[in-house]
C-alpha cells in the first residue's frame, strides 16, 4: 500500500515493559508472512549492525519486517534512527562501483516494526516517522497453553497471510479499485485532521505526519475487514482500533 499509493513511509513501535510478551506476540503476528518468524532468528538491536539492518529491510520487499529489543540505555538509539530513516527515505545506502560511479540504490518498501521498552520521545523527527503502540497484556497464559497456541499460529497463520496478500494483489491490480481506495484514504485523512483539531492537537510537533500515518494504518485495517480470512475476527474488534488511535 505504501509503495502503490505513494503514502508517507513510517514504522511501528510496540512499547511495553520487559516480560509482558510483546516480542512473542509480535513474532506470532509476523507468522502471517511465514512460519520461520515463530523461531529464534529475529534480528535484535543487541549486536546488530547498520549494514545488516538495511540489508534485511531491502530483502523484505513490500512485507513488514520485525526488529526486536530496542533499549536506549544500551546505546541503540543511533541504530534505531538509521533503521527508521532508511525505511522512510525508501532507499538503501548510496554506494560507488569500482569506477567511482554511483550504483543504483536498492529500494526499500518494507514496514519496519520495532519492539522495545520506553520510546525516545524527545526526538520530534523520530516521532513523526513512527507510530507508538502501547502493548498492555492481560494475565499471561500458562506455558503449556501458550505453547499450544504458538504451534497453532505457526501452522495456520501463513495460509491466512497468503489469502491477505492475494486479496491486496487483486485490489491493487484494478485501476478502478485503486481510485476508490485512494478516495477512501483521503476521506479517512480528512476525518482524523478534524478530530485532531477538535482535541486541540493542532500545535503538536509533526501532528500532520502522525495523522497521515494513522490514516494509512486505518485504510489497511479497512481493507483487511474486506478480506474473507480476517473479516469475522476483525469486525469484533473494530471499535478498539479507533480507541487505540485517539
Amino acid at each position: 500500500l505504501i509503495k502503490h499509493l505513494n503514502f508517507s513511509r513510517f514504522g511501528l513501535y510496540l512499547s511495553a515493559r520487559a516480560g509482558t510478551g510483546k516480542t512473542e506476540m509480535a513474532k506470532l503476528m509476523m507468522c502471517l508472512y511465514g512460519s520461520r518468524w515463530g523461531g529464534n532468528e529475529v534480528l535484535s538491536f543487541e549486536g546488530a549492525t547498520d549494514k545488516a539492518a538495511r540489508k534485511k529491510l531491502e530483502m523484505a520487499k513490500d512485507l513488514p519486517f520485525l526488529m526486536d529489543n530496542f533499549r536506549p540505555q544500551d546505546g541503540h538509539l543511533p541504530l534505531l534512527n538509521k533503521f527508521i530513516t532508511s525505511s522512510v527515505e525508501g532507499r538503501g545506502r548510496a554506494r560507488l562501483d569500482r569506477a567511482s560511479e554511483s550504483k543504483a540504490q536498492a529500494e526499500i518498501s518494507s514496514l519496519p516494526i520495532v519492539t522495545g521498552e520506553d520510546f525516545p520521545e524527545g526526538d520530534a523527527g523520530l516521532l513523526g516517522r513512527v507510530l507508538v503502540i502501547d502493548f498492555t497484556s492481560n494475565k499471561l497464559k500458562d506455558i503449556c497453553e501458550w505453547e499450544r497456541l504458538k504451534k497453532q499460529a505457526i501452522q495456520h497463520f501463513p495460509s491466512l497471510g497468503a489469502e491477505w496478500i492475494d486479496h491486496l494483489t487483486a485490489e491493487l491490480s484494478s485501476q478502478e479499485r485503486m481510485k476508490k481506495i485512494a478516495e477512501q484514504y483521503e476521506s479517512i485523512l480528512d476525518s482524523w485532521q478534524k478530530r485532531a483539531q477538535e482535541k486541540g492537537y493542532g500545535n503538536v510537533q509533526n501532528i500532520e505526519r502522525v495523522i497521515k500515518n494513522i490514516s494509512a494504518l486505518e485504510l489497511a485495517w479497512n481493507l483487511a475487514l474486506e478480506c474473507k480470512a480476517f473479516k469475522k475476527t476483525l469486525t469484533k474488534h473494530y471499535p478498539n482500533f479507533g480507541l487505540g488511535c485517539i
